[in-house]
């Protein structure tokens, strides 16, 4: 299913790795290996395959009134770099794994970016972010997006994902404000998901 989805600061402290405490003589502790970032280019590459893709959450934003934002990180989990260009294709379930039917807009909002797509290159252990915006139900919601399936662009194997208490999506039926859930192409940082003020 392609379903289309889509600043301000992230508020989210970045954990660092805990450096173990050495005594005596002993060898110091081995530092974590860092990725490399993703990057923007002109290079191509074969696109990247959900195989090749794990998906998480990435940090919490600091939110506009009545805004609610979720930010999408694409690890490459494989050995050769790929490329992803696009909008991510979305599926937002309830608890019982039923697809919720919001309505998609690939575009930005007042909390997500407005740019257009661009090439963003994957290297093995790089990261990649997209992210979904909606507003809270004016109405009553009578169900909630406890998780669901992201589609990354070019491809067509759904990766799932589940979302936190903290941050389940009220689903507000059609007129409602919160019935739309806009998306954000797919960039190379958290802050390029982001709304530019």
């Amino acid at each position: 299913m392609r379903t289309a989805l889509s600043g301000i600061a992230v508020v989210a402290a970045i954990a660092a790795a805990p450096l173990a405490a050495g005594c005596g003589t002993s060898a110091p502790a081995a530092q974590p290996a860092i990725s490399a970032p993703a990057t923007s280019a002109s290079a191509t590459h074969p696109y990247c395959r959900g195989g090749q893709l794990r998906v998480g959450l990435g940090p919490l934003v600091s939110e506009a009134t009545q805004q609610n934002t979720v930010i999408l990180d694409f690890r490459n989990a494989s050995a050769v770099t790929c490329d992803l260009r696009g909008y991510p294709g979305i599926a937002l379930s309830d608890r019982v794994g039923a697809v919720l039917p919001f309505g998609y807009h690939d575009g930005g909002d007042q909390m997500l970016t407005s740019r257009a797509p661009t090439l963003v290159v994957l290297a093995p252990g790089a990261v990649a972010y997209a992210a979904v915006n909606k507003n809270s139900c004016v109405m009553y919601a009578p169900r909630s997006a406890v998780g669901g399936e992201v589609t990354p662009p070019g491809g067509s194997q759904p990766l799932a994902f589940e979302l936190p208490h903290y941050r389940i999506l009220g689903y507000c039926r059609a007129g409602d404000p919160g019935h739309v859930v806009d998306v954000t192409p797919v960039e190379p940082t958290m802050r390029d998901v982001l709304a530019a003020f």
